[in-house]
């Protein structure tokens, strides 16, 4: 399993961030399993009561989808809450923590 763990600056929280390959399971139990590469955030924000399996669970996006989203954007983890943002030095310290030496993967 390849995580990394990031902090946000602009909102003070801290996210385990997991890369999930095309056949690694995934989801509740681990009954999913991908067909494309994931992105999974969870929060990890020591001032928050942490879930059991690492964290709150928070969104998953395609790699792609990252990849794509233009240089220097941070990531709206959760429309319309005032918590859930990553900032983008953050986010591209996770995507490239994620990535290195990974030649399966963009």
């Amino acid at each position: 399993m390849n995580t990394v763990t990031v902090h946000s600056e602009t909102t003070q929280e801290t996210y385990r961030v997991r890369l999930i390959a095309p056949g690694d399971r995934y989801g509740l139990e681990d009954r999913l399993k991908a067909d494309r590469a994931l992105v999974e955030f969870r929060d990890v924000t020591p001032s928050r009561t942490l879930t059991e399996g690492g964290g709150r669970f928070v969104a998953r996006y395609e790699l792609s989808t990252l990849l794509d989203r233009g240089e220097g954007r941070g990531l709206d983890l959760e429309a319309g809450a005032t918590h859930g943002k990553i900032d983008a030095k953050a986010l591209d310290q996770a995507l490239t923590g994620l990535l290195a030496g990974r030649r399966d993967l963009p």
